[in-house]
C-alpha cells in the first residue's frame, strides 16, 4: 500500500450518461476540484492589469494557488455534507 494520502477530487463535475437513445456516449466528466480550480485561476487572472508584464514564474504560483484554493473549498464541502459525496 502507498504511503501517499488518497486526494479527495470531490466525484465528477459535469458527468454525462450517455445512451442509446440521447446519442451522447457516457462520460465521466472533470473532477470537482479541477472545476473549482478553474474558478479560482480565472479569478487570479481577472484580477490581473492587464497592461502590465508578468512573470512566467507567476503562472505556477497561481495554478498552485489555485488547487490549494480548490482543496480548501472541498474540504469545507466535506465537513458541511458529513462527507457525504463522491470520491473520484
Amino acid at each position: 500500500m502507498s504511503s501517499e494520502t488518497v486526494k479527495d477530487y470531490g466525484g465528477a463535475a459535469f458527468p454525462c450518461e450517455g445512451g442509446s437513445d440521447s446519442g451522447l456516449y457516457p462520460d465521466p466528466g472533470m473532477s470537482l476540484r479541477d472545476w473549482f480550480a478553474g474558478q479560482a485561476i480565472a479569478g487570479h487572472l481577472a484580477s490581473l492589469n492587464p497592461t502590465a508584464e508578468h512573470d512566467p514564474d507567476s503562472a505556477a504560483a497561481f495554478a498552485r494557488s489555485s488547487y490549494q484554493i480548490a482543496d480548501a473549498m472541498l474540504a469545507e464541502r466535506s465537513k458541511a455534507t458529513g462527507g457525504s459525496h463522491d470520491k473520484g
